[in-house]
């Protein structure tokens, strides 16, 4: 309607400026012709008068005989030929004068014919003679005779005059009334145009605010969706941390455990990267960054991927050509990005097919990380969107390549450590590159072997409290702890998890955000921190929520960190080496001294 109505109004203003224009002509026009008709009127009286002048110059002329007189006669014949051309040039446009302008000039001639033969007669017989030639009357009949036809043109041209008048105030009152009936319809127009315009914007800002709230309800269903999930993922994954743990399991139970382990990493891939991608998009997500070893994150990787494609018979070897190159980033995520181009390649290579990662440093000081493959390939069509989100190469139905997400997380990552990360391919069939460009680090390693040494070191038993009130969940984590030698206490809801942990007084409190009894994880940390028994703990949230919203009001909550399930046994490890147990003192009457409780 808005374009409609912006039309409508671009017509009408374009008629009224060819209108406007139109009456702008006509009066200039009609100015025009007043002009040349008041100029006409004052030829028309000064032809009149010059006639006058010499018949009173040649009248003194004849009384006195003094040759003085004369000169206002030929200076008034002299300019008399002027008026008379000034008089025929506006006569061709105006045919109703011709006949009128035809006596004049006529009458005329004959006037100023009298006034020089009467002085003609002066000259050769003297002032009586010339006296008779004036008293036959024939320069008055001459004179009548102009003064009438200076009459006829002269009413001629005062009714053309009104006419014009007549003309020029109707052409302005239209004009006036043009411009009142096109400034109305003008406004109305806009006002028209206006209110369709706010009710387009009012219903765009509408539209806004409901794609803001379908985005939000995404965001949070996603939130929710990823902690539902990752609860019972965690137990799953626990679950086999544990049989790890146990020890030589039968063959088929092993080759069930193995099973379970990973498709429950593929799940947990799944999970964390729908909900990246939905941070990363509304720049949610954050980075934890430290000094790194980029040869030795991406070593970690590849043998982590190792492990879990060494089914599909793809190869992967690694060139570098240093052995340190530092970078200023999160390990986590970078090993995020180089895992996901390495699926990426595995799923579009065939058995037997070689994986090659380099990793070099170039003359722009950037660390240049490739992961090249001899897999099917892409068109060109396919590398101008291969980022996108969902976008899938050729083949990757029947590859079964997963649901889109990976390269797009990986750039979006990439970007966000202030890299860039292409794609090349020669062709379908060609297989691919990959080309990850990351910033160097501005010096070398910040820290050394020895702290690398000093994180390593071994540590007594901790004394850990887990409050969950997931039993699955809750039960597979003790059990894993309790197999790599701590001592664990479990509950299941604040009030008595509190409790229990002002008893025990423990190294570390594993605690979830979500739990019964009128205690949120939030408050636990509180109530911990306010006791000097539990003070001093290192009290970690492990939960199913992993955006950003949380992981900022676990810490302001007073959690030392926050970690997302399932809790793998290296992030178990690294939370235990980070606190300096020195052996379990346990106390009178604790849960360590009865048998372990059900959970």
């Amino acid at each position: 309607m808005v374009v409609v109505s912006s039309a409508a109004l671009f017509a009408f203003l374009l008629l009224s400026s060819v209108i406007a224009f139109r009456n702008l002509q006509l009066v200039r026009t009609g100015q025009q012709a007043a002009v040349q008709s008041a100029e006409s009127l004052i030829n028309l009286q000064a032809m009149f008068s010059m006639l006058q002048d010499a018949e009173t110059g040649q009248r003194g002329f004849l009384i006195t005989g003094d040759e003085a007189y004369l000169a206002p006669y030929e200076r008034a014949l002299g300019e008399l030929a002027t008026s008379r051309a000034h008089l025929r040039a506006y006569a061709e446009a105006q045919p109703d004068l011709g006949k009128h302008l035809d006596a004049l000039e006529q009458a005329s001639d004959r006037k100023v014919e009298d006034l020089k033969t009467t002085l003609d007669v002066y000259r050769a017989q003297g002032a009586d003679a010339a006296g008779a030639v004036v008293r036959q009357n024939e320069g008055k009949r001459h004179m009548d005779a102009v003064r009438g036809s200076v009459s006829k043109i002269q009413q001629i041209e005062l009714q053309r005059r009104e006419g014009l008048i007549e003309e020029f105030d109707s052409s302005v009152e239209y004009a006036f009334r043009a411009m009142l009936v096109s400034t109305a319809i003008g406004a109305g127009v806009i006002v028209i145009s206006f209110y369709f315009a706010q009710r387009q914007i009012a219903a765009r800002h509408q539209l806004a605010k409901h794609l803001e709230d379908a985005s939000n309800n995404k965001n949070e269903f996603l939130a929710m969706l990823g902690h539902e999930l990752r609860n019972p993922l965690a137990a799953v994954r626990n679950a086999v941390d544990v049989l790890d743990l146990v020890g030589t399991l039968p063959e088929t139970a092993e080759e069930m455990r193995q099973i379970i382990e990973r498709q429950s990493n593929v799940m947990g891939r799944l999970v964390d990267g729908l909900l990246d991608v939905a941070r990363i998009s509304h720049g949610k997500i954050d980075l934890r960054k430290t000094r790194l070893n980029l040869v030795e994150v991406i070593e970690r990787t590849v043998t982590d991927v190792r492990s879990d494609v060494v089914r599909t018979g793809v190869q992967i070897e690694i060139e570098a050509s240093e052995n340190e190159i530092w970078i200023d980033g999160d390990a986590t995520r970078i090993s995020q990005v180089v895992g996901n181009l390495l699926q990426n390649a595995i799923k579009f290579s065939d058995r037997s097919d070689v994986v090659l990662v380099q990793l070099r440093i170039t003359g722009e000081r950037q660390a240049m990380l490739s992961v090249i493959d001899k897999g099917v390939g892409m068109a060109g069509e396919t590398l101008d969107k291969i980022f996108e989100l969902y976008a899938q190469g050729e083949g990757a139905r029947e590859r079964r390549a997963g649901l889109g997400l990976g390269l797009a997380l990986a750039r979006g990552l990439v970007e966000l450590h202030g890299g860039t990360i292409e794609a090349h391919s020669a062709g379908v069939g060609k297989g691919s590159t990959f080309i990850v460009m990351l910033p160097l680090a501005a010096q070398g390693a910040i820290h050394g072997k020895q702290e690398s040494e000093e994180m390593d070191r071994r540590h007594a038993k901790c004394r850990v409290v887990v409050i969950d009130d997931r039993r699955d969940s809750s039960f597979t984590l003790r059990r894993m702890l309790e197999l790599s030698g701590h001592e664990v206490y479990v509950a299941e809801e604040g009030p008595s998890g509190v409790a229990l942990a002002r008893q025990v007084k423990p190294d570390i409190v594993l605690c979830d955000l979500d739990l019964p009894g009128g205690m949120s994880g939030y408050d636990i940390v509180q109530e911990l921190r306010a006791h000097e028994e539990t003070r001093h703990a290192l009290i970690v949230a492990v939960t199913g929520h992993a955006e950003a919203e949380a992981r900022e009001r676990s810490f302001q909550a007073g959690f030392d960190r926050h970690m997302v399930k399932p809790l793998s046994r290296a992030q178990l490890h690294e939370i235990l080496k980070a606190v300096p147990c020195d052996g379990v003192t346990q106390p009178q009457g604790s849960p360590a001294a009865q048998s372990p409780r059900p959970v």
